[in-house]
């Protein structure tokens, strides 16, 4: 949203490193315009690991520590992976970084593939993990389940609690499931039997009638039908009690060892695998940094000019839409005000959590190795039409691309109100409060 001043490159901890990153930059190999810098470190490599020269020079600086692990993340180890591909280098930092891939369990879709984890539900409870199911769901699909019992999936490629042959369904979430996206989900019963389900932190749907049984023996990823989950899920948690709306939201993206449930026991079709693909889950230090972040912000707002505010809000139009003007990147901030400060904040704060599914990013992989980064307006059978911002829509010929798809992150980058001051902060957030569609 802001330009970086030229001393970013005085807060880079490798001076070496960088002498090669300013030469990638001046050559226009990742194209970044002529003074204009990204926001931070993270930024930076982003968009360095899209070609093949920018890629290389990165790996070549992690393994001879020139640049520091700490300043990677898992988008841009993908990144590196997918533009290098078989490079020996990519595998000796594959081994280096162990810690950056994390366990999913994976559910290839057999009939035995759910977990034998026995979880009895009595009275108040949470279940919640993170889900990322395979194209076709429908409720062959199921987060948790239990013969003649309940029986949590995905009906019409919708999260459901089915409760038994008598209730049936006692809650439908409202927002449709899509395939191959991490996605947060919770379900709360509360002591009068009345059901809540969440996705990514918000209420989706209410329940239309209590349904107080107790469940007993209850399996992960158990579904009636003859076939079973096919996806993925990680951070599944049962608590006997239920969650308020304030704790999913502000506990869904963090990474959290209590309550965890023991995945030991698995049929076949389910086992454990390290990916680098995982939610966007943040650590306890980056949790601490966010609420750091939430306190100031949502204190500064009270005191911001929206006048002021509205003039420095052209820096979201560049991707948004505000009234009849503005980008059409992200999602139209006519009505942004409504949500609430804490849901604007969330939105700007961690995009990638809060992220809407039309709004991910759409990577094209090209044949001569480059990666391109854009939001998907259409295509026909001789080419992709996508959008960056500041340009206008490109055709990009489909016998130059290698392949496509849609990724778990939003084209919204994380860090756009650290390089505004305090003052600044106040005055757009207390405008963006204004808007009510």
């Amino acid at each position: 949203m802001a330009r970086r001043a030229p001393s970013f490159f005085a807060k880079l901890r490798s001076a070496t490193f960088w002498r090669h990153i300013g030469v990638l930059i001046a050559g226009s190999v990742i194209g970044v315009r002529a003074g204009v810098l990204p926001s931070d470190v993270r930024s930076a490599l982003n968009a360095l690991s899209s070609s093949k020269a920018g890629a290389k020079t990165i790996v070549t600086a992690l393994l001879d520590k020139t640049l520091p692990q700490a300043d990677l993340d898992g988008p841009t180890v993908e990144r590196l992976a997918t533009v290098l591909g078989d490079d020996p280098a990519i595998t000796q930092l594959q081994q280096q970084l162990g810690g950056i891939f994390r366990e999913v369990l994976l559910l290839d879709g057999q009939d035995t593939a759910w977990v034998d984890s026995k979880i009895t539900l009595d009275g108040p409870f949470t279940v919640e993990a993170w889900v990322r199911l395979a194209p076709g769901i429908s409720n062959e699909d199921s987060l948790l389940g239990v013969k003649g019992g309940v029986d949590m999936n995905f009906f019409a490629g919708k999260f459901r609690v089915y409760a038994g042959p008598e209730l049936r369904d006692v809650c439908v979430a409202n927002k449709p499931m899509t395939p191959d996206l991490w996605t947060h989900l919770a379900v709360t019963r509360d002591a009068q039997g009345h059901l809540r389900i969440y996705q990514n932190g918000e209420l989706d749907a209410e329940g239309t009638k209590p349904a107080p049984q107790k469940w007993e023996n209850c399996q992960i990823a158990w579904s009636g039908p003859n076939k079973g989950t096919e996806g993925a899920m990680m951070e599944f948690r049962v608590l006997k009690r239920a969650k308020t709306a304030a704790e999913v939201r502000s506990g869904f993206d963090r990474t959290d060892p209590s309550h965890l449930t023991d995945l030991k026991k698995m049929g076949k079709g389910a086992r454990i695998a390290k990916t680098i693909d995982t939610p966007p889950l943040l650590t306890e230090e980056a949790a601490k940094a966010l609420d750091t972040k939430f306190a100031k912000f949502t204190a500064l707002a009270p005191k911001g000019d929206p006048n002021a505010g509205k003039a420095l809000s052209a820096l979201c139009m560049a991707c948004h839409q505000i009234g009849s003007a503005g980008g059409q990147i992200g999602p139209n901030l006519s009505g942004a005000g409504a949500m609430g400060l804490e849901a604007v904040l969330r939105n700007i704060l961690t995009p990638n959590a809060a992220m809407e599914p039309g709004y991910r990013i759409y990577r094209v992989e090209m044949k001569n190795g480059d990666l391109i980064d854009a939001f998907f307006v259409s295509e026909d059978k001789d080419a992709v039409v996508i959008r960056q911002a500041g340009l206008p829509d490109r055709r990009v010929p489909k016998a130059d691309i290698r392949s496509t798809k849609f990724i778990r992150r939003s084209l919204m980058p994380e860090g756009l109100l650290d390089a505004l001051q305090d003052q600044q902060v106040a005055d757009l957030l207390a405008y963006l409060t204004t808007l009510k569609g």
